[in-house]
């Protein structure tokens, strides 16, 4: 009998971990990409992201993109950039 319930809580802890950890994949941006044309706001008020998923970010091989904390893109300072990407053309970020 303890046996069984073991069995059936690990079988219950093991689905419902599969449940939770099924990723999704977005584009930033659909087709228009990482664009400063682009509304990424509408964009993005119409999913519901999740630990996990992962944001992928398009953009001309021309542009970079830095990655800031925060505060910094609040006031729009590229002083403290944590990481930059350039002469590529997309890069992808796991939500956290």
């Amino acid at each position: 009998m303890v046996m069984t319930k073991l069995i059936l809580l690990c079988f219950l802890s093991i689905f419902c971990f599969a449940l939770t950890s099924h990723a999704a994949t977005y584009v930033v941006g659909d087709t228009s990409g990482w664009d400063i044309s682009s509304d990424i706001d509408s964009w993005a008020s119409s999913k519901t992201f999740n630990v996990g998923d992962v944001l992928l970010f398009q953009y001309s091989s021309s542009h970079s993109v830095n990655e800031v904390r925060k505060e910094s893109f609040e006031t729009c300072s590229t002083t403290n950039i944590l990481r930059k990407f350039s002469n590529v053309k997309y890069d992808s970020y796991i939500v956290k």
